[in-house]
């Protein structure tokens, strides 16, 4: 479940889109396994940058013996992701 508050203005041709998206809880699939999000914050910044916002997400799996976490950083156009255990 996610909750925003976001502000859209310009035009069809140029949308402007700001504001934030912040989780609540959920879940998701990667690579075949269920991970649970554990944060996350999607921000639209506005101007030309409007549908390529700053993502900062962490989901994370865990079983008896390891703790897999996903982690999305960076833009939605270019997004970083990384994979770590323990």
């Amino acid at each position: 479940l996610w909750r925003g508050d976001l502000r859209v203005a310009g035009t069809l041709a140029r949308p402007d889109v700001r504001g934030t998206v912040t989780l609540d809880r959920g879940s998701f699939s990667f690579l075949g396994q269920a991970f649970n999000l554990d944060r996350g914050t999607v921000t639209f910044t506005g101007g030309g940058e409007g549908f390529d916002p700053q993502l900062n997400i962490v989901a994370i799996r865990e079983t008896s013996d390891v703790t897999a976490t996903v982690a999305i950083t960076g833009r939605a156009r270019a997004p970083d992701i990384q994979l770590s255990s323990r």
